[in-house]
């Protein structure tokens, strides 16, 4: 993964709207092709980061999750143990641009059943601190390695003459 940003709050809100309308387009378009093969369709986000997520839209979806297991005939008393899950499960599947241009939402290396962020708040609990990353420099693999220019036309001609 190529990371832009550090953070989801470093994300342009219009960056985020464009992208969000295409990363829509995209799972549409990927939608129809599984529909036609047969396979199961993704679920379309209605946003696309966590700067769109704000607090009436999360009362919102915990209100959508709780009329969805109502209408299932759930009984109320597990309820408390569904909608945390089923929430953390909206966020992730409303935050697709953090996960892709933003370092601390992307998944853990080493555990990719954790975000960045989360490892990091789980290593400053461990050293019993807080950690706040303000800034990161990423390397690539053979970066700044600068190939040798050969002329193969002129060393052919070194060679006969």
């Amino acid at each position: 993964m190529k990371p832009l940003y550090l953070s989801y709050e470093s994300l342009d809100p219009e960056f985020v709207k464009k992208e969000t309308v295409a990363l829509i387009a995209d799972i549409e378009k990927t939608n129809e092709e599984h529909k036609r093969l047969g396979k199961p369709l993704k679920k379309v986000p209605k946003y696309g980061s966590r700067i769109q997520l704000t607090d009436e839209v999360m009362a919102q979806a915990e209100a959508d999750i709780k009329a969805e297991l109502k209408a299932q005939n759930k009984p109320e008393k597990i309820w408390d143990k569904i909608i945390p899950g089923q929430l953390a499960r909206f966020v992730a599947d409303n935050t697709q641009l953090d996960q892709q241009f933003t370092l601390l939402s992307q998944f853990y290396v080493m555990d990719d059943k954790k975000t960045v962020e989360q490892v990091v708040k789980e290593k400053a609990a461990e050293l019993g601190g807080t950690i706040e990353l303000t800034e990161y420099v990423r390397f690539e693999l053979g970066e700044g390695l600068e190939k040798k220019e050969e002329d193969f036309a002129a060393e052919v001609a070194a060679q006969i003459g």
